[in-house]
């Protein structure tokens, strides 16, 4: 399964509604770099809209190529679990800008 993400603030500034998708399943985020970024973090720093730089991991930077500011990034979720995406920029993830993904 594919899934794409256009990561942004939503227009609703309500949190992305649960993402449940199978092992192994893409999920493609773009979004503009400028103003935005893709954290995956812990539970606890998810709950508190809040990064902790000794557990949680920006991946906003790492994997892919950019055109102009946008930035495509491709996840592949191999390992069931939950997982806890956020935007870090001040503000953005108490307006939404955040996901939770099962993996099943």
């Amino acid at each position: 399964m594919e899934t794409w993400i256009h990561w942004r603030i939503p227009y609703d500034k309500k949190e992305y509604p649960t993402l449940k998708v199978k092992k192994d399943s893409i999920i493609w985020w773009d979004f503009n770099n400028e103003h935005h970024n893709l954290n995956i973090v812990n539970e606890k720093s998810y709950n508190k809209n809040t990064i902790n730089d000794d557990t949680d991991i920006n991946i906003g930077k790492l994997v892919t190529p950019q055109h102009g500011n946008m930035q495509i990034i491709v996840t592949i979720m191999d390992e069931p679990g939950t997982y806890y995406f956020l935007c870090s920029i001040k503000g953005h993830a108490e307006l939404g800008h955040k996901i939770k993904i099962i993996v099943e």
